[in-house]
């Protein structure tokens, strides 16, 4: 008669590009990252087929959920399991594709929990820097972004900070909504670089550290902001956005946004000096960590945005935005889907949501003009129709 093998409770942290997954939760049908782990698990021999097929019976929890084609720099999972996965993290990496990687593997204290110990979330997204050129200027990709443009979106990244209610950067929620209220610990954007090895495109990181966010909230946050710089909002329209029942904002392209860290700063105060754990903190594992990140997220980001120009295409869609405050001036599908064609392909990740659109009436329609260089034209686009909901 064999032995039971006894399980711990254990953090694993695995880093991963999102590109061709339909998001981190596991999802029947579908190939998640979590599908991909347990199989491994099961595979390299750490849980057993029926742990595969019913996790929660290990307990199994992410700390942060990612959407379709979404990437983490720095993903948590908590579960029991065998006490070996700790020496053993390459027995588990021979049965993961290229693009997802376990970095570590921490003992945790008996009630750990990834979800619910988890104090904050960090995100960034890469984009290009022409991204914040003034209206001024005409949109280029070889712009190169000003110490003064940088100071101002900062300062106007920094009008997010603090507890707001951000109902209007979201769906479903309705104003004054308890739910919908988050605390912004700092948003900024870091100097530009040129990543990947190439000069063609200029990029900044925007990073947001929060307690918690809501499905489209970051990328409406980067999108209202992005308004301001191109002169279609002002930094008054932060704030009304937090205070109105509704305001019509848009949402930045997916392309680019990914989980950065999640931080346990209460569980490593109270445990992580015991004696006994560790605090879940990963500065071994740095070097492998940006390896990855240089070598498998951001040539994804950089080359889809180099071919399919999902920046470039999408700034053409901030003129057709009242950002006004009055939720029967919905934008008129029809305008954002010919901007949208004039671009021979769009990046998938526009696509893993649905689109609502309402007919405007004409007297909500905006009358504003912005310059857009590609490589091959320049389109003006004026006396444009406005849309609410982009697509996702």
């Amino acid at each position: 008669m064999t032995s039971k093998i006894r399980l711990r409770r254990f953090c694993l942290m695995l880093s991963y590009c999102g590109k061709q997954y339909s998001g981190m939760q596991r999802n029947p049908g579908a190939t998640t990252i979590e599908e991909c782990l347990l199989k491994a698990l099961r595979d390299s021999d750490f849980i057993t087929d029926e742990h595969y097929a019913r996790p929660q019976l290990i307990y199994f929890q992410r700390a942060a959920r990612t959407d379709k084609h979404v990437s983490a720099i720095r993903q948590i999972v908590s579960l029991k399991i065998k006490e070996s996965i700790k020496d053993q993290l390459d027995a588990v990496n021979n049965h993961l594709p290229a693009d997802i990687r376990l970095m570590g593997a921490k003992r945790v204290t008996g009630s750990f929990d990834a979800k619910n110990f988890c104090d904050a979330r960090t995100y960034s997204y890469l984009m290009p820097s022409f991204a914040l050129c003034p209206l001024s200027e005409v949109t280029k990709e070889s712009y190169k972004v000003t110490p003064e443009v940088l100071k101002l979106f900062n300062e106007t990244l920094k009008g997010y900070e603090g507890t707001h209610v951000f109902h209007n950067f979201t769906q479903g929620k309705k104003f004054k909504d308890d739910s919908a209220a988050r605390v912004i610990r700092f948003m900024n954007c870091s100097e530009p670089f040129y990543p990947c090895n190439q000069n063609e495109l200029e990029f900044v990181v925007v990073r947001v550290k929060g307690q918690s966010f809501m499905m489209h909230q970051i990328r409406k946050m980067i999108g209202l902001a992005i308004a301001v710089m191109k002169g279609f909002a002002t930094e008054e329209h932060i704030r009304k956005s937090m205070e109105a029942p509704y305001m019509d904002i848009p949402k930045a392209p997916g392309l680019g946004l990914m989980l950065e860290e999640v931080h346990f700063d209460t569980y490593n105060r109270k445990f992580g000096g015991d004696g006994h754990h560790e605090p879940i903190e990963w500065e071994a594992q740095n070097d492998a960590i940006e390896n990855f990140k240089n070598e498998h997220i951001y040539p994804v980001v950089v080359e889809t945005e180099l071919k399919e120009k999902s920046m470039l295409t999408w700034l053409q869609t901030l003129a057709l935005h009242s950002y006004g405050t009055n939720s029967a001036c919905l934008p008129d599908k029809s305008d954002l889907q010919t901007i949208l064609a004039s671009n021979k392909t769009i990046h998938d990740t526009n696509e893993d949501a649905g689109e609502e659109t309402n007919t405007a009436d004409d007297d909500c329609h905006a009358k504003k003009r912005v310059k857009l260089e590609t490589s091959e034209t320049t389109e003006q686009i004026s006396d444009s129709k406005m849309t609410g909901e982009q697509i996702a």
